[in-house]
């Protein structure tokens, strides 16, 4: 049942108890969707410098199986030094709370998450990272800059993610 603005009077839509059960019914079937797997998705990240020197940018997955699945999460970044391990930035995990926490993807549909890295002053990145999710990874090269400047004094540099979004 779609939300709808009605007026104060009463009876005039349905109970919030009514819409709460609806979308609460639905998200349980979605949630028994399967979780998109490796090899369900096609998966880049696009940088872009940000003011301060750090970067931001955004993950776009894209389901390129021949079903549906359900994205998850917001997405994991670890990305790899020269020698194709991982540098070790710390990825903040904010707490903002998002109801259903997933998306459903469709064949041939995308979702994208916004993503920063606010600084970084150890070894030389590579420009490839590992994008995780509940229910798959993928390595992939990262297109525009390959890390931001040095971190403000003071500050330690880290990476964050949002939660995905299904693109229209």
């Amino acid at each position: 049942m779609p939300w709808r603005v009605t007026s104060a009077e009463p009876d005039s839509g349905p109970p919030a108890g009514e819409l709460f059960a609806a979308r609460s019914s639905r998200w349980q079937e979605e949630a028994r969707v399967p979780p998109c797997g490796s090899g369900d998705l096609a998966v880049s990240v696009r940088w872009f410098r940000a003011a301060g020197g750090g970067l931001r940018g955004e993950v776009v997955a894209e389901n390129v199986s021949g079903r549906v699945c359900r994205l998850g999460s917001k997405p994991g970044l670890q990305p790899l030094g020269s020698d194709g391990q991982p540098l070790g930035v710390d990825q903040w995990v904010t707490l903002e709370m998002r109801v259903p926490p997933f998306v459903i993807l469709e064949p041939g549909q995308s979702a994208s998450a916004p993503i920063t890295w606010s600084g970084w002053s150890g070894r030389s990145a590579s420009g490839r990272i590992v994008v995780s999710w509940q229910g798959g990874s993928a390595t992939v090269d990262a297109a525009g800059p390959i890390e931001p400047g040095p971190p403000k004094r003071g500050v330690v540099g880290s990476l964050s993610s949002s939660w995905f979004t299904r693109i229209h």
